[in-house]
């Protein structure tokens, strides 16, 4: 299957990595490019024990970091949203990075012919997928979720 992973964090590179070892082609795509290009020579900005090794086996294989995220949307089937939703002082979720994603992705999609299944894979309270990422996607998507 390939796969986007959106961010290249802890939990995107992570989950990115375990995917790529499972024979998937991931591409992980990020807006740091200093951040890609470390990953694409095999290292790891974060330490995760077996982490470094896995990426040196699959990067150029099956696994890639790119910042270009249109072109990662078409070359892929799936896509994980992984952004950070940090909390502020009060608790609330800052959902700014997962919003944006959303409308950068349905933006994408818009231009898009076939199928295309999206994911969230970020710490998000209850609903959040439902009443307001999924309207975000259909309405810069043009499409329907689900169908």
């Amino acid at each position: 299957m390939n796969i986007s992973v959106i961010g290249t964090g802890y939990v995107e590179l992570i989950t990115a990595a375990g995917l790529s070892e499972k024979g998937h082609n991931v591409t992980c795509v990020d807006i740091q490019k200093q951040r890609v290009e470390l990953i694409n020579s095999g290292k790891t900005p974060l330490f995760e024990e077996g982490l470094e090794e896995i990426l040196k086996k699959n990067i150029g294989r099956n696994l890639k970091a790119t910042t270009d995220l249109e072109n990662s949307i078409f070359a892929t089937d799936v896509t994980f949203i992984c952004v950070q939703t940090p909390a502020d002082f009060d608790g609330t979720m800052d959902l700014s990075h997962i919003k944006n994603a959303a409308i950068d992705i349905g933006k994408i999609l818009r231009k898009k012919g076939s199928y295309h299944v999206v994911v969230v894979k970020s710490t998000v309270p209850p609903s959040t997928t439902e009443e307001i990422l999924a309207p975000l996607l259909e309405k810069n998507s043009g499409k329907i979720s689900g169908s």
